[in-house]
């Protein structure tokens, strides 16, 4: 008998379910700014006519791996992104799916570890998880400020930072037990905890998918890539905060100091979910990707040093590079950070002489790509054509006009600019429009990018 089924029957009905499930087309794996999930027809469509033998393609900026996806399904893809959380998704999404019946024996002992985890963890990270509960289900009016104390001060990493922080009585009673529990060996198992507890996802879900990450790296090599990208997508999915990106935690006060308007239900709603079922259905959804059987492969590497390594049959480029500050990796720190599991330096604000941490908990050594500075733009896209084209390859190159009228953010380079730069490096080059389409954007009228009769266009560049 499958042993998912002797566990709690909660738990494997978002498994069987997906088992039964046909294998999709294209799915999200993450919340991504720009992403081209709604485009991978146009976009296939585009590649398909610059080249009909199928030769092998590269995606040279994967993100979060749609393109990648949808090509897999008939070409042989080398998918290329600088940070890792990207490659961790991109090797599941190209890897034949394990053994359906190993994956189910391994997330039965991740169920357990899970289960038997919750009763020896409630020992120190119990009072934290029993006061930001009874928080979370009040409806008096008087503890939505001690809701706004517990979110603004609830850092367990500030605070083994920062022993003079202060911190809510009740608040400080509930973290003491976890301080005094955390030694130097045993913060070594609390990565989400200790970062992201109780700013990004509520402490019960952050020890969950502490547990679980530990569980992953026991895992069996042929494993491990789907059950990470399962993970971070699962960190995706439950991160509480406007947009579900991870540039800023919730903001709980008004410029008044007082709580903001519908704070309770806006925390409700992501912290109550359950983080085993979500990592579970996740799990299942990854089984269902089945790429072709080609050599594809995945890696974490600079975008130029990637061009001058390419296999010969990568016939054809595809690259949708950053173009607005939007496109900051602060908005995927967190992922990146599980990924790596390396426990980073958090950067510290300008505020207050750089004594206190950043809101966001950002790694030190966060990358951002030049492609999304104004100063420095133009020379990478003119590297990268000039690069392109020596290998004699097509690069098919995405791009997203914006109105300035309407307050889109502008775009470090023109697409007229671009062509014209094209055209020094390449003997053909032509835009081509997807038509009306508006980007997934952060929930905010000010942050909205505007969407356009031409939204998205690509520029065919290639010397044939």
């Amino acid at each position: 008998m499958n042993q998912l089924k002797l566990l709690d029957p909660d738990y494997p009905s978002a498994i069987e379910a997906a088992h039964e499930a046909q294998r999709p087309s294209s799915f999200r794996t993450i919340h991504y700014l720009g992403s081209k999930l709604r485009l991978l027809d146009f976009i296939e469509g585009v590649i398909d006519s610059v080249d009909s033998s199928y030769c092998g393609v590269c995606d040279l900026f994967s993100g979060s791996g749609s393109v990648t996806q949808r090509l897999s399904s008939h070409r042989r893809v080398i998918s290329v992104d600088i940070q890792e959380y990207s490659r961790v998704i991109c090797s599941a999404l190209l890897s034949q799916p394990p053994d359906r019946g190993k994956i189910d024996d391994y997330l039965a002992s991740v169920i357990e570890s899970v289960a038997k985890a919750e009763k020896a963890n409630y020992s120190f990270w119990g009072d934290l998880i029993d006061l930001e509960q009874s928080l979370l289900s009040s409806d008096h009016r008087s503890d939505l400020d001690s809701l706004c104390s517990f979110l603004e001060q609830c850092s367990i990493y500030n605070r083994l930072s920062n022993s003079s922080s202060h911190c809510d009585s009740r608040l400080g009673a509930a973290t003491e037990r976890v301080l005094l529990s955390i030694t130097s060996n045993e913060r070594r198992s609390w990565l989400i905890s200790q970062y992201f507890g109780g700013i990004f996802f509520s402490f019960k879900q952050a020890v969950v998918l502490d547990t679980i990450l530990s569980r992953i790296q026991l895992a069996p090599k042929d494993l491990k890539p789907l059950l990470l990208a399962s993970l971070i997508s699962t960190a995706s999915d439950l991160v509480n905060t406007v947009g579900k990106q991870f540039a800023q935690p919730i903001s709980p006060r008004s410029s008044s100091g007082a709580p903001k308007s519908g704070l309770l239900s806006q925390v409700r709603r992501d912290r109550i979910k359950d983080a085993t079922t979500s990592y579970l259905s996740w799990v299942a959804k990854y089984m269902n990707v089945m790429p072709c059987r080609k050599p594809h492969m995945s890696l974490k590497m600079d975008y130029y040093e990637a061009l001058g390594t390419l296999p010969d049959d990568v016939k054809i480029v595809y690259a949708d590079p950053p173009y607005t500050r939007d496109h900051y990796s602060r908005f995927y720190h967190v992922l990146e950070t599980i990924a790596l599991n390396d426990y980073p330096v958090v950067t510290r604000s300008n505020i207050g002489r750089g004594t206190r941490l950043s809101k966001g908990m950002y790694r030190q050594d966060r990358h951002q790509s030049p492609f999304c500075i104004k100063s420095q733009a133009p020379r990478e896209f003119e590297r990268m054509f000039q690069k392109v084209a020596k290998t004699d390859r097509a690069l098919v190159l995405s791009y997203s006009p914006f109105n300035r009228a309407k307050g889109a953010h502008p775009r470090v380079m023109t697409v007229e600019s671009l062509i014209s730069m094209a055209k020094n490096h390449f003997s053909h080059v032509e835009a081509l429009s997807a038509g009306s389409f508006s980007h997934s954007k952060l929930n905010h009228t000010r942050l909205h990018l505007s969407s356009e009769t031409d939204a998205e266009l690509v520029i065919v560049m290639n010397n044939k």
